[in-house]
């Protein structure tokens, strides 16, 4: 199904990432959130809409786009990957995402859920 705004989840889950003051990926429609906490956006896009600003998952480009995506988490020492919802407004969701949604599973694990919002930290950190 398609995002729905979740301004109480939108808001619990600002007041989370500021307290921390770490930088955050966020795979959804909130990416405001970046200049509001004055953190760097990590994706290489401004937002995420296949086709338009990224490739399409099934475009040969996409695994590329995808690798730096992965890089620029690690060059940003990302502590959180916020994933918002089942999907953006655009449809797209982090399962389309193949190799990062892998390295979730298996490196990272959920710590906090804030309305639709679901939070990932790495292991061991």
């Amino acid at each position: 199904s398609r995002a729905s705004y979740d301004l109480q989840g939108w808001t619990d889950l600002t007041v989370f990432l500021r307290e921390r003051n770490r930088n955050f990926l966020i795979i959804g429609d909130t990416l405001v959130t970046y200049g509001l906490l004055g953190k760097p956006s990590v994706a290489p896009n401004l937002w995420f809409h296949p086709g338009l600003t990224m490739p399409e998952p099934s475009e040969t480009t996409f695994a590329s786009y995808e690798q730096t995506l992965m890089d620029r988490i690690r060059h940003h020492d990302v502590g959180y990957i916020v994933v918002e919802g089942n999907a953006t407004r655009l449809g797209f969701d982090v399962d389309q995402l193949p190799r990062l949604s892998d390295w979730l599973a298996s490196e990272w694990r959920l710590v906090h859920t804030f309305g639709r919002n679901r939070v990932y930290e790495p292991i061991g950190r």
